[in-house]
């Protein structure tokens, strides 16, 4: 079987390394937080060129301690995309404030901008960009549009690890930028793991704070936060992990390009789109398949892995769907969309044994 993941594998690449990063927490017995969090912190601010990073326990928390520190509340509105994974506009939920659904663009599964601007409100206050899949949004649009409204704006980049608009790492276009470490991400910790990053001073020391029960000095607490601490292990881990990053992100781009160049020729499917002033990193290569479904079983059928992100657009989910949202593309995009195996694990003849094979398909 061709796997969308192998951890074995990868973990096999770096053993003595992550091994050793392992041992020193428990030498040191820092395992809440702690030193080793706080190297992980600078290397992943260094390596964004932003100027603060705080981690916590995971990206769902990064985006709720993101909306939290804007003071957002119960009669704002927050604008997402429908179609991404659930914990975008379960942040904001969690928050008591409303996650108002902005529809996709087709080619580049990313926020329409032109539906993201119909649906502002008096009650908007924060747009939250999800880099789908790895590929960068519009961020000098969304910018643009955030300051002629006086918007905040947070990325979601939890699928963007190393990813760059105009030459510029992403994390560095918004009020805040919230990261995920899940073990499946192309930086992934070996449990659960996030972070923000931000450029302003005051915005760092209220995330310190807020992550730790709203305290600064132990024992004192200026409000109410959570216990949403990294431990030790994850951010020794992910130090170790961050100096890989470049180059396994560079073998998903070269396996991406040689998708593309095998699959060009195929009129039922649509791959993905790459544009020069965006660095796409191919979190997923997620292609537009007729007859999906089948596709995805023939493709089991011949031991080769395959997902569908996102079955469900987000304002189809229970919880949200009584806000009758019309969100036609993201519905469309959800029953056209799979991700191909994509890691660093592959090699030359994997990509061409899943070419051939979906060609085979649909002859």
């Amino acid at each position: 079987m061709i796997k969308m993941y192998d951890f074995k594998s990868q973990y096999l690449g770096i053993k003595d390394k992550i091994d050793c990063s392992i041992q020193k927490v428990l030498d040191d017995s820092a395992f809440s937080n702690g030193k080793y969090v706080q190297i992980f912190e600078k290397s992943f601010s260094d390596y964004l060129c932003s100027n603060h990073c705080v981690a916590v326990n995971n990206g769902t928390s990064a985006l709720h301690l993101a909306l939290m520190a804007l003071d957002i509340k119960q009669g704002d509105e927050v604008l997402v995309p429908s179609f991404s994974f659930f914990a975008t506009c379960e942040a904001v939920s969690l928050t008591n404030a409303q996650p108002i659904f902005v529809d996709s663009e087709y080619d580049s599964f990313n926020l329409d901008l032109k539906d993201l601007e119909s649906k502002i409100t008096k009650n908007t206050k924060v747009i939250i960009c999800v880099h789908l899949y790895g590929n960068p949004c519009k961020m000098d649009k969304i910018t643009e549009i955030a300051k002629k409204y006086d918007l905040k704006v947070i990325e979601d980049a939890a699928q963007a690890h190393g990813a760059e608009f105009n030459n510029t790492k992403i994390g560095n276009f918004s009020d805040f930028a919230c990261f995920s470490f899940y073990p499946t991400k192309n930086l992934g910790a070996y449990g659960e793991g996030g972070a923000i990053v931000t450029n302003s001073n005051v915005n760092h020391q209220k995330l310190v704070s807020l992550r730790n029960h709203g305290s600064s000095e132990q024992y004192k607490h200026e409000f109410i936060g959570h216990n949403y601490r990294m431990s030790g292990f994850q951010g020794s881990i992910l130090s170790v992990k961050l100096e890989y990053l470049d180059k396994w992100n560079t073998i998903r781009i070269n396996n991406a390009k040689l998708y593309n160049t095998l699959l060009k020729n195929i009129d039922e499917i649509q791959t993905p789109n790459t544009h020069k002033h965006l660095k796409h990193v191919f979190h997923q290569y997620v292609i537009k398949a007729k007859t999906r479904d089948e596709l995805k079983n023939y493709l089991n059928k011949h031991d080769i892995d395959s997902g569908i992100y996102y079955p469900i657009p987000c304002h189809l989910q229970k919880p949200y769907l009584h806000t009758k949202t019309k969100a036609p593309i993201a519905e469309k995009l959800s029953h056209e969309v799979l991700a191909l195996p994509i890691s660093e694990h592959l090699n030359e003849d994997n990509i061409k044994y899943i070419a051939k094979t979906i060609s085979k398909f649909y002859v």
